[in-house]
């Protein structure tokens, strides 16, 4: 009875403080197409640019070889490749 009470207000606590949801992950996936998706599992320390819908996004390889956010740039075509295949947001 415990546990149940606690695992229901752990997961009420999640949903009013905006964490994500499996569907909002999966549809965030689906948003590319992307060189992310290309290298699973990718080489930790790799970069890609990601179309993340009217976006683009920088991910980074991670040590557990799973792709993660690096950072957000501006409207699409605003990730460029650079030196040592690192990307950078040009907007």
């Amino acid at each position: 009875m415990q546990l149940t009470t606690l695992l229901t207000l752990t997961t009420a606590t999640l949903a009013s403080a905006g964490a994500v949801v499996p569907s909002q992950l999966l549809q965030e996936r689906q948003e590319g197409p992307s060189e992310c998706d290309k290298a699973l599992p990718c080489n930790p320390g790799q970069y890609c640019c990601y179309n993340r819908g009217d976006t683009y996004v920088i991910q980074v390889c991670t040590s557990q070889r799973r792709w993660t956010l690096s950072s957000e740039c501006g409207a699409i075509g605003c990730c460029e490749s650079g030196v040592g295949d690192t990307k950078f947001c040009t907007c």
